[in-house]
């Protein structure tokens, strides 16, 4: 027995002992197992990644059929309320309240039409009328008619001094989705006097007896405008005018101006043509009995590119015009810059402006008689060429809304047209002279003259009632062949105010023109001389009551400082003006 036990017992440490090393062997062959696998890094693996879950609509699936509710036929148990009310001791008075009416604004009718009607000292009648009238909101028709006139009387006159002037001008106007456009037409007929005889010459009365210095100006005119939308074809103008005098000048003056838009990337391109002739002819020359002629044909093209940046814009362009003067048979090409820019460098409080620019303005005989009506009819109209044009300013609008303007600029034009007296040749004049030689009229001459000037203005409003304006420009005029720039002011300025209420308005300005000069012939000393025109102020009111939204009385006072300026040489003007009148407003399809 204990010889058995013994066997069993070897058996056991023989077993645990070669279990012991073969685990040590397995250990070891697997360590070497992994030890060239990790050499291996050719061998493919399977990486799993896990990360939260993130449903998306798409992942649910839809019901197909709804969902049915077994015993929907439960009946609602009927439930009976009541309230045991009982009264309840209250000294609590409510106020009476009374609701707050809103204050009602006031519409005001605006009337189309107008008649008015005036008369004052020195026998001066104003009379006015516009008519208006549409048949739809899609087109617009009137007509003005304005007659203004004064029987003169100025002080130390020889000679007749009274005007006349009668305008009238009708108008068609059709608007669309697509296009808008105008015909109009106008006449105007005016009547003046080469009252501004020399002072410095005593005239025998017959020969005062003997001048009729009473000259007619006739204008007629007809033209349009085209605007269009979402087209390359942007607008177009013409107009064509015809004027003339007594003394048998014609002038015929027509002026179209197409426009056209390209769009480039997401800039514009704008395209301007100017298409002008001129022909006008004179009975006599001033100082011959030849008939004269002026006879001009011009063509322009203005091309720009205008970009916008944030607070930049710019202006990138030019201009080139092609002349003919068919009456000599001469023709020249002209060019010039047409850059411009704005910058906002503070919001509309300050607004920077800058521009380098050039042109060519054709003169005529109808702008002259616009600036002084004692021409002379023998004029040469010619084109005025404005070689370069620089300028620099700010404007803007400060806290309280006061707006503001400074501006200076540099030019240089040939051809400047200069108003000059025609003096009187000889002190021994007959009844046979000419109305306009009695050194009574002016001439047009020409020169090249560099300007330099500045500009300043400021307007400040207060509340809706009153506003208050100023405005001041000096010139420094560099002239080439003239010793003076002629009947031109260095200084003009001018202050004003307007106010007005309800039922009440009232205007104030005053105006300043600087010294000018013109020449006349010293028979002393058989010489042209420089003469000095004075400076003057000249004080305008003006006022009136609105009785309602149809019927208002004004009354305009002029030269209220009573002075005796001159407008230019030997012109002398009214003295103190007053004149009143009312004006009436109705619709045409509504007058009461």
């Amino acid at each position: 027995m204990k010889k058995l036990v013994g066997i069993l017992m070897m058996l056991f440490v023989v077993q645990v002992s070669f279990g012991q090393k073969t685990k040590k062997t397995t250990d070891t062959n697997k360590e070497a197992e992994e030890a060239e696998e990790v050499l291996d890094t050719l061998d493919t693996q399977t990486v799993i990644i896990e990360v939260n879950y993130k449903p998306r609509v798409s992942d649910a699936f839809k019901l197909i059929k709804s969902p049915e509710i077994e015993g929907d036929d439960i009946k609602k148990e009927e439930i009976d309320y009541s309230i045991k009310s009982f009264p309840v001791a209250s000294t609590f008075t409510p106020a009476t309240g009374k609701a707050k009416e809103l204050k009602k604004e006031k519409i005001e009718r605006f009337y189309k039409s107008y008649v008015s009607a005036g008369f004052g000292n020195y026998i001066t009648p104003l009379a006015e009328v516009y008519l208006n009238s549409s048949s739809s909101r899609y087109n617009d028709f009137g007509i003005f008619l304005n007659h203004h006139s004064s029987q003169g009387g100025i002080k130390d006159v020889k000679v007749d001094d009274q005007f006349y002037d009668t305008k009238m001008k009708v108008y068609y106007k059709e608007f669309s989705r697509d296009m808008n456009w105008e015909i109009n037409g106008g006449f105007q007929l005016q009547t003046y006097n080469w009252y501004g005889l020399p002072e410095n010459v005593t005239f025998a009365p017959e020969i005062i007896s003997a001048i009729d210095p009473t000259h007619t100006y006739t204008n007629g005119s007809i033209g349009g405008n085209i605007d269009m939308e979402d087209s390359f074809f942007k607008k177009a103008s013409l107009k064509i005018d015809y004027f003339g005098d007594s003394y048998n000048t014609s002038e015929i003056h027509v002026v179209g101006k197409p426009t056209f838009e390209f769009p480039v990337a997401e800039e514009l391109i704008t395209s301007k043509f100017h298409l002008e002739y001129l022909n006008n002819s004179f009975e006599k020359g001033y100082v011959t009995d030849e008939e004269f002629k002026n006879q001009w044909a011009n063509f322009g093209f203005s091309p720009s590119l205008e970009i916008f940046r944030d607070e930049l814009t710019v202006n990138l362009g030019a201009k080139v015009y092609y002349t003919f003067d068919l009456k000599n048979s001469v023709s020249k090409f002209y060019a010039y810059p047409n850059v411009t820019a704005s910058y906002k460098l503070i919001s509309d409080v300050m607004v920077l402006f800058a521009g380098a620019t050039g042109d060519l303005e054709q003169q005529t005989y109808q702008d002259f008689v616009e600036d002084n009506k004692f021409l002379a009819p023998s004029l040469l109209t010619i084109p005025e060429d404005t070689k370069y044009r620089f300028y620099l300013g700010t404007k803007g609008k400060l806290p309280s809304n006061i707006s503001y303007f400074l501006k200076g600029e540099y030019k240089n034009a040939k051809h400047s047209p200069l108003f000059i007296y025609n003096s009187l040749l000889q002190d021994n004049v007959t009844t046979e002279t000419e109305n306009y030689k009695y050194g009574n009229s002016f001439s047009v001459i020409y020169d090249e003259i560099k300007t330099l000037s500045f500009h300043a203005g400021i307007e400040v409003p207060y509340k809706d009632f009153l506003k208050v304006k100023a405005d001041v420009k000096y010139y420094n005029y560099d002239t080439t062949d003239q010793k003076e720039a002629w009947n031109l002011p260095n200084l003009e300025g001018s202050l004003g105010a307007e106010y007005r209420s309800e039922h009440w308005f009232a205007g104030a300005k005053l105006f300043f023109v600087g010294t000018r000069k013109d020449q006349e012939f010293n028979f002393t000393k058989n010489e042209l001389e420089t003469v000095e025109l004075d400076s003057y102020l000249d004080l305008n009111l003006k006022g009136g009551y609105i009785f309602n939204n149809r019927l208002t009385a004004f009354v305009n006072l002029n030269n209220v400082l009573n002075q005796d300026y001159q407008s230019y040489f030997n012109y002398r003007v009214q003295g103190f003006q007053v004149l009143g009148g009312v004006t009436y407003k109705f619709d045409l399809n509504g007058i009461f």
